[in-house]
This record gives C-alpha cells, sequence and structure tokens, in this order.
C-alpha cells in the first residue's frame, strides 16, 4: 500500500516549506497554451537557479510529492529532491529552461507505478512477490518513490512550451518480511540491486510516456537514488543517470559515485577532514561548553570532499551569546575548513534557527545571517 506522508519540498539548497493539505488542481497540457492560464515566472535568484512557473498567480505543488510506499527520512527526501534539480541542471541549462513541478505523472498514476504488479494493478512497478506468505518466495519492494520536474521554453507569445523532463527514482535500501505469525524479518537490498531495478523501471516510464502523444518526442532524463536507512542523518545519493533523447529511450547510463559521511560516526575517505571537523568542534565547545551537540555531514564525490553541512544545537536564545557563537564559529570554520570547499553552518537553539552561515567552494570568507 502506498502511504502519503507529506514533508518538507527542496527546489534548491534552501528548502521551502509548503502547505500539503492544499487541493491539487487538473493541470493543463503543458504542451499546449491557453487563453484562460496566465503564464508567469518568478524573478531568478541567479544563473544557478531555475526560474519558477506560476500559472494564474499559483504555484502547483509536485504530485507526487511525499507518496511513498514505506518509511523514508527527511535526510533521503533532501538529498533526493535537491540532488535531482542538479542533475536537470546539467541537462537543460538554467538560462534557457524554466522550471515546473511534474505534470506528466498524476498521484494517480504515480500510486499505481508504485504499487505491485498483480491482476488489479498491471501498472505496477514493485513484484508481486511482495506478497509472499513465506520468506523463500518473498520479493522486496525496490522501488520506494517517484519525482518529476517539468523544464519549460517560454515562446515569443509569452506561452510556455514542455521542453524536456527529468524523473527521479528513489530505491529501497530494504524491506520488511512479515510472516503469517506477525513475526517480521528487514531484508537488505544491495546496492548493485538498487542500480539494476532501478534502471529497469527507468526504461520501462520513460516506454509508458512515449506512448502519449505529448512526451513522445520530449527529452527524459531519469536518475536512480539509493536510499539511506531512515536512522542514516547523511542520507540517501544518486548512483546513476541517463537521458531519452528526442523520441528514444534511454541511453548509456552515467555512473555517480557520491558518499555522505557524518563525521564523528562514519569513516570519512581522508582521515584529515575528520581530524579538521573535530579540531573545529572542540574548538567551539571549549568556549561554548553549554552546547547541545554540533554535528557535520560532508559530501564526497569520487572521494573529495565537496561540501560540508554543520548543525550546531545551542541553548542560548540570548542575542548576544548568539552573536559571540556566530564568530566564534566563523573564525574556526575559516581557519580550518579548505576554502575549495563549500561549507553551510546553521546554529539552533529551542526556539529554532538562530543564524546561518554559508562560504560556496573558492571563497574567501563567510556571510552569515543571524535573527
Amino acid at each position: 500500500m502506498v502511504k502519503k506522508t507529506w514533508q518538507m519540498l527542496t527546489i534548491t539548497a534552501l528548502t521551502l516549506s509548503l502547505a500539503a493539505c492544499q487541493q491539487f488542481k487538473e493541470l493543463p497540457d503543458p504542451n499546449e497554451s491557453s487563453d484562460k492560464v496566465s503564464n508567469e515566472s518568478t524573478q531568478q535568484l541567479s544563473d544557478d537557479y531555475y526560474q519558477a512557473v506560476v500559472e494564474d498567480n499559483n504555484y502547483e505543488v509536485n504530485q507526487t510529492s511525499g507518496l511513498t510506499v514505506g518509511p523514508t527520512s527527511q535526510a533521503n527526501t533532501e538529498n533526493l529532491e535537491e540532488g535531482l534539480y542538479q542533475l536537470a541542471q546539467g541537462a537543460f541549462p538554467t538560462d534557457e529552461y524554466l522550471l515546473k513541478e511534474g505534470t506528466a505523472i498524476s498521484e494517480e498514476t504515480a500510486n499505481n507505478w508504485l504499487g505491485t504488479k498483480n491482476d488489479d494493478n498491471p501498472e505496477g512497478l514493485n513484484p508481486d512477490g511482495y506478497n509472499a506468505s513465506s520468506r523463500d518466495k518473498f520479493e522486496p519492494r525496490y522501488l520506494n518513490s517517484i519525482i518529476e520536474y517539468d523544464l519549460m521554453q517560454e515562446q515569443d507569445d509569452g506561452s510556455m512550451k514542455l521542453g524536456g523532463i527529468s524523473i527521479a527514482l528513489a530505491m529501497n535500501e530494504s524491506d520488511t518480511f512479515t510472516s503469517d505469525d506477525d513475526s517480521e524479518e528487514s531484508v537488505e537490498i544491495k546496492r548493485d540491486t538498487q542500480k539494476a531495478k532501478g534502471q529497469e523501471m527507468a526504461k520501462e516510464i520513460v516506454s509508458r510516456l512515449r506512448k502519449q502523444d505529448k512526451y513522445k518526442d520530449v527529452p527524459i532524463q531519469v536518475g536512480i537514488f539509493a536510499n539511506a536507512p531512515s536512522d542514516d542523518v547523511g542520507g540517501g545519493t544518486f548512483i546513476s543517470e541517463a537521458m531519452a533523447s528526442e523520441g528514444k529511450n534511454l541511453d548509456d547510463w552515467t555512473e555517480y559515485k557520491t558518499d555522505y559521511i557524518v563525521f564523528g560516526v562514519d569513516d570519512a575517505p581522508n582521515e584529515e577532514d575528520s581530524e579538521a571537523f573535530q579540531t573545529f568542534q572542540s574548538d567551539v565547545e571549549d568556549l561554548f561548553p553549554q552546547l547541545s551537540g554540533i554535528t557535520g555531514v560532508g559530501r564526497y564525490e569520487d572521494g573529495d570532499l565537496e561540501h560540508i553541512d554543520v548543525t550546531i544545537n545551542s541553548q542560548f536564545d540570548g542575542y548576544t551569546e548568539t552573536v559571540a557563537l556566530t564568530q566564534r564559529t566563523m573564525d574556526s570554520a575559516e581557519n580550518l575548513f579548505n576554502k575549495n570547499i563549500a561549507v553551510d553552518i546553521e546554529i539552533i537553539s529551542p526556539e529554532g534557527t538562530r543564524a546561518v552561515l554559508s562560504r560556496p567552494a573558492g571563497a574567501d570568507t563567510f556571510t552569515s545571517t543571524i535573527s
């Protein structure tokens, strides 16, 4: 059974909180312009981000967001949605395309595809073996969720035309077999299996979309995302991606080796990175021993550290204390983290976020905001 759990929808590196209880409206055909639909676009933050398409002064929420067949984590969800955004950027330039929440895969379609394949649901992509009563015949549900973005191109008359589709398939890292006596057993799904099953399902999805005239000649990108265990703070990662050019199915797959490492918990590919974070942690905590904890997640690409995401849990609510903590944090981070590494730091108190510090890769200094 597909469960719908509303979660935070990541549009860019920023996480936007959207109202989950609103009704979905029927969306117009993205290939057809209509005088009844007022197409607008948001202002572009920078060339790094897509302008968002707004119709009739309304931003439509993604129809498949929150649909899952099993539990997942906020870290998985954020990495999935932000990662797909980045994959789309690599295929559809931000200065040529605008982004619209996906309409090619409706909520009903996603529910059917996420379900198990049987006589009642012939479109199911997950195996019917999930419903087996014996362990030897049991087969886990490989696909956990689907998200989709539409990449739009503005025409001379101001109308919008669908120029591309970007899809992510999030694959389970495990599933649960329940016996007749209600005892449960966790069944692991290995990375190679996630990849193989995901690529197989991706080709089937593209084939199904190609049967619809409006998607027959649209470029379709599909990324395979490997969920991490729900208690993994780092979250999952994309493991492969392919593009189906106009009128065709998916071509050769590009493989990715991205790892999220929780410093102090996981073994980092480079021990110097762990030592730098431990020194940073001690440097801040020595001056502020009342802190509730400092956690850091590093993103590695092919073994090289690309980004550090730090969360500092503080008991301070006072403005001057927050300023002092922010200053100490910034000084330590500038001295200890290499400039070729992007760093984002959030200081959180019981009342919420109190400060945000950020330094892009290659920059000399941090920018900061204190609330």
